[in-house]
């Protein structure tokens, strides 16, 4: 009878284990379902000042909680494969499947954008992993410095989650990601960082646990990208903001667990403020920070509202029309600085891309060059005019001048001719009175 009773309780336990096992999987599979997305990749040159290789890259969220919250009974990693100079000869093999394995991961640490070491060439097995493609060369301290010989070489990477369950001893694997060229990163510009007014992060779940509000928050993919831009390119995040309210109050700023992890993806714990288990506590969440390109600021919309009264937590859609006011007076502030003149800092509009009182200039200056070639043209025919009329009139005087002097002769050579006749006409009287 005992012995039976062992067995059915056996095959009880065993049925148990089958089915939490089996839950279990679906839960572990589900947080690896997706692959790296949107790697970036990014070159330091830490203590000894050989090459550090790292990547950039988003995390599920799903696979983002379980290592921010649960991480005692799970590993979450990122694994690396690498290739030189083929975008086929990647290294993993099957060894690859269990935790342990002689292969570059890094554990993750539960936030939704992450920077991991890929290859860091101060160890050796670094460099030994890409054989023949890394140069080396004297440190001022005479120590080794090692690089990847980008000039020479290509470099190409790949990547999956790896999540492994301390308690089952076994490993889950997502796909591989696309393969990435990391070469092409070198030299390359800081990418532009997204626009996320619109955006704002999102409420999963909100529960009480004996006083203690617990919150859940997701965030849109555009935030992602815009958290990856400025890790990749600057190196910088954004700060996570809590704020708090009793009774439709004053909004107050609040702390909340994690505000120095701001892209934690799993439960943020905050105490109730005293005196408020009577009233309505209402909290809301967003991210900000600047942007180092043009020192704007980067701020995301506030979450929607976790409600707390009589003991219970929901959430609330964030409907207030003073929210909504402000959004759009930061969104048309956020039009007309980026349309704002970046040379006078005044003109509306730069047709293109170039200040509007400079092309204002360049139309004045052309106009008072045309005014100017007019009016000298008309004066050039003004006094040409002038000079022919002169010209003409002293002609006409010469002519004039040339025919008196011509008439004179005439008239004093008529005029000379009558004396001499009327003297010899006296002078024929005179003779014939003295006869």
């Amino acid at each position: 009878m005992l012995k039976r009773l062992l067995c059915v309780l056996f095959a009880v336990l065993l049925c148990a284990s089958v089915c939490v096992s089996a839950a279990a999987s679906e839960a572990e599979i589900a947080a690896v379902s997706s692959a790296p997305d949107g790697l970036r990749f990014v070159f330091t040159y830490p203590n000894e000042g050989s090459e550090c290789i790292e990547a950039v890259f988003s995390v599920p969220y799903d696979l983002g909680s379980i290592a921010s919250s649960i991480a005692e009974y799970y590993a979450c990693c990122i694994q690396f494969d690498w290739s030189v100079d083929s975008r086929d000869a990647f290294h993993y093999d099957t060894s690859w499947d269990k935790a342990g394995g002689n292969y570059p991961v890094q554990q993750l640490g539960g936030s939704f954008v992450e920077k991991r070491e890929v290859f860091w060439f101060a160890y050796p097995e670094a460099a030994e992993r890409c054989a023949g493609a890394v140069k080396e060369s004297a440190g001022e301290g005479g120590e080794t410095v090692r690089t990847f010989d980008f000039d020479a070489h290509d470099l190409y990477v790949r990547a999956r989650f790896m999540l492994y369950s301390y308690v089952v001893n076994q490993c889950w694997f997502s796909d591989w990601s696309d393969v990435y060229d990391v070469g092409k990163d070198l030299g390359r510009e800081a990418p532009k960082v997204p626009d996320v007014g619109k955006d704002r992060p999102e409420i999963e779940e909100a529960r009480l646990d004996n006083g203690t509000l617990l919150a859940y928050l997701s965030y849109p993919d555009s935030i992602y990208d815009t958290a990856s831009a400025l890790l990749a390119g600057y190196g910088t995040q954004l700060s996570f903001q809590s704020q708090m309210r009793v009774d439709d109050g004053i909004w107050e700023f609040w702390s909340v667990s994690g505000d120095d992890t701001p892209y934690l993806l799993g439960e943020r714990e905050t105490q109730l403020p005293d005196g408020a288990d009577a009233g309505k506590v209402e909290y809301r969440f967003r991210l900000i920070g600047n942007d180092p390109a043009d020192g704007s600021t980067i701020l995301t919309g506030w979450s929607d509202y976790v409600t707390v009264k009589d003991g219970e937590a929901r959430v609330v859609k964030n409907d207030d029309p003073f929210e909504k006011k402000e959004a759009e007076k930061r969104r048309q502030e956020a039009i007309k600085e980026a349309n704002k003149c970046k040379l006078c800092g005044i003109c509306p509009f730069h047709p293109f891309g170039v200040c509007m009182f400079l092309w204002l200039a360049i139309v004045l200056a052309i106009v008072l060059i045309v005014v100017y070639n007019v009016r000298a043209s008309a004066k050039k025919k003004k006094r040409a005019a002038e000079t022919k009329a002169r010209e003409e009139a002293s002609r006409r005087a010469d002519a004039k001048t040339d025919s008196f002097i011509n008439t004179d002769r005439v008239s004093l050579h008529k005029d000379g001719a009558d004396v001499k006749e009327k003297d010899a006409d006296a002078k024929e009287e005179e003779a014939e009175h003295e006869d």
